[in-house]
């Protein structure tokens, strides 16, 4: 099982560790700002770290010499030093209210992504709902079954949806920079990776990465339109056109969206949203079938778009 580290300020909340234990996983702990590489056996697979309101970053030499994948529980709650993290390198920043399986699902995802991808032009990767994607700078990820969607961390914490890709869509590997992009498996999924200059001689790699970029504009379209009920049946205008199904004089929208990811996607509380959507409903413009985790939404005057996102 994999060896994890430890650190930070851990202070009365140790039994967050207790299902890593239980599950397998080795884990190292320190108590010192910096661990000395001598100290470990060999290099942990990914690093906790708890942050607190003084602790010292990974950037200004939490981890040692070497360059850790690691996780951060920002126990604070702070916008500016989950953000920071996040530059620093944090695969995922966890609230300060994070439980012990969610520490233990977030290791999971994150030793999960951090796993090598087969890169030769059929080698394929399997990802339950929720995962993380790690896709290197100079990759192409294709879906092939299943959705994913790529999201953003904005500077209060936030994540906007940027967009979700479906099977034979395209997605480029991003440099770490401070866009602090990340890749997450909508539904079960099943993609392929290859090195960007493999992709580049597959025949429809043109007309894939064209699509990849309408799609991106037509979602930064709707994203600046005006008035935000018009952003919302916009996005949702996008998701039919990649998603829909024809029911009737309307279309049906195959895809789960919670109110919480459309809220994410035109930059608006998840109270709003639901505000909203209930006026299209009084208005006309969608309705709903199914509850729960079966809900989906119909657009019931849909004219279709020709972005190529099907």
């Amino acid at each position: 099982m994999a060896q994890l580290l430890v650190s930070g300020d851990w202070t009365g909340a140790f039994e967050l560790l207790a299902p890593l234990y239980e599950a397998g996983y080795r884990l190292t702990l320190t108590t010192g700002e910096r661990t000395c590489d001598c100290l470990l056996p060999q290099a942990p697979a990914l690093t906790l770290i708890a942050i607190g309101p003084e602790t010292l970053l990974p950037a200004r030499g939490l981890l040692g010499s070497r360059k850790q994948p690691w996780l951060c529980w920002n126990r604070c709650d702070d916008p500016a030093r989950g953000l920071a993290s996040y530059h620093a390198g944090a695969l995922t920043v966890l609230p300060a209210d994070a439980t012990a399986p969610l520490l233990l699902q977030s290791v999971r995802n994150a030793l999960a992504a951090l796993a090598p991808v087969p890169l030769a032009d059929q080698g394929e990767r399997r990802y339950a709902r929720e995962e993380l994607i790690a896709l290197a700078s100079d990759a192409i990820l294709e879906v092939r079954e299943g959705i994913v969607a790529q999201t953003v961390i904005h500077a209060d914490g936030s994540e906007v949806l940027l967009g979700l890709c479906g099977p034979g869509q395209i997605i480029t590997g991003h440099p770490e920079d401070s866009c602090c992009l990340q890749l997450v498996a909508h539904t079960d999924t099943i993609v392929s990776v290859r090195r960007w200059e493999e992709a580049t001689t597959h025949p429809a790699f043109v007309e894939r990465l064209r699509t990849r970029l309408r799609q991106m504009e037509a979602w930064s379209a709707m994203g600046a339109r005006h008035y935000l009920d018009q952003r919302v049946i916009g996005v949702l205008d996008l998701l039919a056109e990649q998603f829909g199904t024809p029911q009737g004089d309307m279309v049906l929208i195959d895809v789960r969206i919670t109110h919480a990811q459309l809220a994410a996607a035109v930059g608006a509380t998840r109270t709003t949203v639901t505000r909203i959507l209930g006026d299209l409903r009084s208005r006309g413009h969608l309705t709903t079938i199914g509850s729960g985790a079966n809900e989906r939404f119909c657009l019931c005057a849909w004219t279709g778009h020709d972005h190529g996102l099907r």
